[in-house]
This record gives structure tokens, C-alpha cells and sequence, in this order.
């Protein structure tokens, strides 16, 4: 209703100038018959009074033709803007929401207390979903035509989003590089220690203890079962990582902290691009949580 009444009040607006420049021509022409009927107007006034008349005509003629442009104008783009609607919604829905709620819980995990694993995130990197439950793709499933328009109309913000997809990357390489150094050598250390997981009997696990390194823990939690070893022996197996892969955890700390600032940031000017397509495209809220629930962006 609102777009049909808002295209009758610019046909209106331009039928009132023709009929009020009607008005004045024929008015103007009864006037210049008054006058030379009763000899009132000469001969020189009539031609200057049919002259400005004619002026005038052109003149609205002129507006009326400007104003019918504009009007085909809007439509054409309204007509462009409602066929782009539907892919404009999946940019939103599987592009532009996912990669949001992607950085949005990178950030969240970063600033936890345990932080990001990096050595569990390996295997399942390349998902197109997730790398784990803790670092997360941003990029969801497989959306080609609303990735591409994406990519097309927001080059930078792609980008961006490339830069995070290799910053994670290099995260993931960096914490294998450090398992691959440490593996042997804590492995050798913990049999010298003839300690079990208690109530399993099992060896430790060496992702665990590099894990913790990695994220400088403290003290597991007094339920870990792993609460006990490292209480004993978890300066002397720090000291042990950081002497053979100090290099790595350098790095891994300062691209860390630049993808933290990525996400941060990225996540922001998303959302505002977000907004920016909604009002653009007369796309509600609602209408973009429904379409939501209908797509499941991470499997």
C-alpha cells in the first residue's frame, strides 16, 4: 500500500501543475481575447502576453517530464530492489549473521578463563562450520550466490573476513608446531614421573599439558583430574615447553592478540553492514530470525 501511494502522489503533484498551467493558459487566453475585443490591449501587449504564456507552457512542460523521469526512476529501482530482496536476505542469513555469531563467540572464549585451545582445533579446522567449540569458522555452510554478491558489494569487509579465516589458520599451524616440539620431550617426562590420571591409570594426555602451557594456566580446576599433577609439576613442564618452542609461543601470543582485535572490530562493522541492508531492502528483524530458524547456519 505505502509504495503505491507514495507513486499516485508524484502522478497527483504532476497532474496539479498541468491543470494549474492549463488554468493559466486558458485564462491567459481569455484575457488577450477581452483585451483585443474591447480594444483594451494593443497590439505589441498581446504578442508579449502570448509570448510569456507560451513560456510558460514550456516551462511546465519541462517540469512534468523531469518529474515523470524521476518517477520511472524509482520504479525501476524499487523493481530492482524487490528482485534482489530474496538474495539480499541469504547474504544476511548465511553470510553476514553467521560470520557475526562466529566472532562474537571467538571473542567470548578469548576472553574466558580457559581461552582457546589451539591444540584441539587441528582435525576439524577445515569444517566449513566450525573449527571446535571454542574457535569458529566464519564461515557457515555453503551459500555460493549470496557469498559471491557479498564479496562483490563489500570487498573490504571480505577481505577481512579472509584475514580472520588466515590468522586462524596460522593460531592452529602455530599449536601443532608446539605439540609437534614438546610432544616427545613431555611424554619422556611424565614416565620419569610414574604418575596416572587417578582412577583410570592412564598416561597423561601431552595435548592437555600443552594446552595449558599455551594459555599460561595457573591451576586446572580442583575436579580436573588433572588438578593434582599440575600443582607438582606444572612450572617444571612450562619451563620445558617454553625452552624448546619459545619461538612459537611468541608468535602465537602476538597473532592472538591482533585476531582478538579482528574479531572485535569485524564483528562491529558486520553488524553495522547488517543494518545498513535491512532498511536498504525493508527487511524486519523478525523476518531475518525467521529465515534463521528455517537455515541452520553452524552444523
Amino acid at each position: 500500500m505505502g509504495k503505491t501511494t507514495f507513486k499516485n502522489s508524484k502522478i497527483t503533484t504532476a497532474g496539479l501543475i498541468v491543470v494549474a498551467t492549463v488554468s493559466i493558459v486558458l485564462l491567459g487566453i481569455a484575457l488577450i481575447w477581452i483585451g483585443f475585443s474591447m480594444e483594451i490591449l494593443g497590439e505589441s501587449e498581446i504578442t508579449l502576453l502570448v509570448t510569456g504564456l507560451g513560456s510558460v507552457g514550456t516551462f511546465v512542460l519541462a517540469v512534468v517530464t523531469v518529474l515523470s523521469v524521476r518517477a520511472n526512476m524509482r520504479s525501476v529501482s524499487e523493481l530492482e530492489k524487490e528482485r534482489e530482496r530474496p538474495i539480499v536476505k541469504d547474504e544476511i542469513v548465511k553470510v553476514i549473521q553467521p560470520a557475526i555469531d562466529a566472532l562474537n563467540a571467538n571473542t567470548e572464549h578469548l576472553e574466558s578463563e580457559t581461552g582457546i585451545d589451539w591444540i584441539y582445533t587441528q582435525s576439524v579446522y577445515y569444517n566449513p562450520s566450525e573449527t571446535s567449540d571454542r574457535a569458529s569458522s566464519v564461515f557457515a555452510e555453503p551459500a555460493p550466490i549470496a557469498m559471491v554478491r557479498f564479496q562483490q558489494n563489500k570487498p573490504d569487509l571480505w577481505s577481512k573476513l579472509e584475514d580472520h579465516q588466515e590468522l586462524l589458520k596460522q593460531l592452529i599451524d602455530l599449536g601443532d608446531k608446539i605439540q609437534e616440539k614438546a610432544e616427545t620431550p613431555i611424554r619422556v617426562c611424565t614416565e620419569g614421573l610414574d604418575w596416572k590420571i587417578p582412577e583410570s591409570d592412564e598416561d597423561v594426555d601431552v595435548r592437555v599439558l600443552v594446552s595449558a602451557v599455551i594459555k599460561d594456566l595457573e591451576q586446572f580446576g580442583e575436579a580436573s583430574e588433572y588438578y593434582e599433577f599440575w600443582q607438582k609439576h606444572g612450572d617444571e613442564i612450562k619451563l620445558l615447553v617454553e625452552g624448546l618452542a619459545d619461538e612459537e609461543l611468541e608468535q602465537l601470543e602476538s597473532i592472538e592478540s591482533r585476531w582478538a582485535t579482528l574479531c572485535e572490530k569485524l564483528s562491529d562493522e558486520l553488524f553495522e553492514c547488517k543494518i545498513e541492508l535491512q532498511q536498504e531492502y525493508g527487511i524486519s528483524e523478525s523476518t531475518v530470525d525467521e529465515e534463521l530458524e528455517e537455515w541452520p547456519t553452524r552444523m
